[in-house]
């Protein structure tokens, strides 16, 4: 981060710059997704393109330019189609943020799935109950719960590979995470 000064105030503004930037960029990203989702037309799109363009752009150069990077004009693209999620990744990439929600999302479905490792060697029956059961208890919904206990019953008969099973899982896990957030 670079040391940002001014003749108003005592001490470093980087961080009140990176602050308001962000408050600017989650406010464009968030009219980004409005817009995105909201089913507008080309033209009420296109009014107010111009207006969502200057709010992301002014704030994330200078985020970018406090953070000591340079900014780039595909962050604009990243917060225009991802919204948030796109914010996100800027986030990272001036190091303001550890990682992002989908990627914390996809790590923790892993290991909920990485922990039902030993229920595949169980008969089928219990493997698709504990299996269950423990989904569940990790605070996976019962239709979601359910539908991945089915497929680890395959893999208990052998039909199922416990690496497509995995990746298979941690999706579905991941898909119905993301959307309680």
């Amino acid at each position: 981060m670079v040391k940002i000064t001014s003749n108003a105030f005592e001490g470093d503004m980087s961080p009140w710059i990176i602050e308001q930037g962000i408050g600017g960029l989650t406010a464009g990203a968030y009219l980004s997704e409005t817009f995105n989702s909201k089913g507008l037309s080309e033209e009420e799109i296109e009014e107010r393109k111009g207006a969502i363009y200057t709010v992301l752009v002014s704030n994330g150069r200078l985020i970018a330019m406090a953070c000591g990077k340079e900014w780039q004009e595909s962050y604009l693209e990243k917060f225009i189609l991802e919204g948030s999620g796109g914010l996100e990744k800027f986030l990272v990439e001036m190091g303001l943020l550890d990682i992002t929600t989908e990627e914390a999302v996809k790590q923790e479905a892993e290991k909920l799935v990485a922990n039902l490792a030993n229920f595949a060697f169980e008969p089928k029956t219990i493997a698709k109950e504990r299996t269950q059961e423990k989904l569940m208890a990790d605070g996976i919904n019962e239709e979601t719960a359910k539908k991945i206990a089915r497929r680890m019953s395959e893999v208990a008969e052998g039909k199922l590979a416990w690496k497509d099973f995995a990746a298979e899982s941690a999706k579905i896990i991941a898909t119905h995470t993301s959307k309680d957030l």
